[in-house]
């Protein structure tokens, strides 16, 4: 019997409205053997492509405020082309530059209903892993996966549906008020096979 055989249990956590940066990219490994693809703390993004090239640095937070990220950042399907190619609709979507990710915060509206402005650079914060113990602790325990993109370069449902049956539909957004929510539950064009479902055909429990 291989160490395949003697799996029980896979579990499965997925966390969202934050990128893998912000919350390991500063994390080291017991074994330094292995290394996560995390930060090395020279990386940066532009202030306004592309009018504005100055290079913003990341930075190691240790304060607990920077706990939560507020608002949080846009992750719409156009917010997220802007993150990656600089423009809220990309002509050459073939090479992501990731240049847009302070731009597209600075565009956030605040509490006041106006755009966050200078604060875009708060998008470039990294947590220092005492502020995240839990999931330091699990990252050094457990399998990371820090190559793992999103499938859909937008909002959660569609992600979730990837995560859970392979592919979106096609869909690209999340219903956020109450109307879309029944018409997407009335009309539902989410008749995807899942895991679950092939989990069960196989005698194999699962939950959520």
């Amino acid at each position: 019997m291989g160490a395949i055989d003697e799996i029980r249990h896979v579990i499965v956590l997925m966390l969202e409205n934050q990128s893998f940066d912000r919350l390991l990219g500063f994390v080291t490994l017991d074994d330094r053997t292995q290394k996560l693809d995390g930060l090395t703390g020279a990386e940066s993004n532009p202030l306004a492509p592309p009018y504005d090239l100055t290079p913003v640095p990341v930075q190691r937070v240790t304060a607990a405020s920077a706990y939560v990220t507020d608002p949080g950042p846009g992750h719409d399907f156009e917010d997220v082309n802007e993150q990656l190619f600089g423009h809220r609709a990309p002509a050459d979507t073939s090479a992501p530059t990731n240049s847009g990710f302070i731009l597209n915060y600075s565009r956030q509206m605040g509490d006041d209903k106006r755009p966050l402005g200078d604060r875009g650079r708060e998008i470039m914060h990294g947590l220092d892993p005492s502020l995240v113990p839990v999931i330091t602790t699990l990252a050094r325990s457990f399998v990371v996966c820090d190559r793992w993109f999103s499938s859909v370069p937008g909002p959660t449902w569609p992600n979730r549906f990837f995560v859970h049956a392979a592919n979106a539909n096609g869909l690209l957004e999340t219903p956020e008020i109450p109307g879309e929510l029944a018409s997407a539950f009335w009309k539902s064009p989410y008749d995807m096979r899942s895991i679950f479902e092939n989990l069960m055909e196989h005698g194999v429990s699962w939950g959520v």
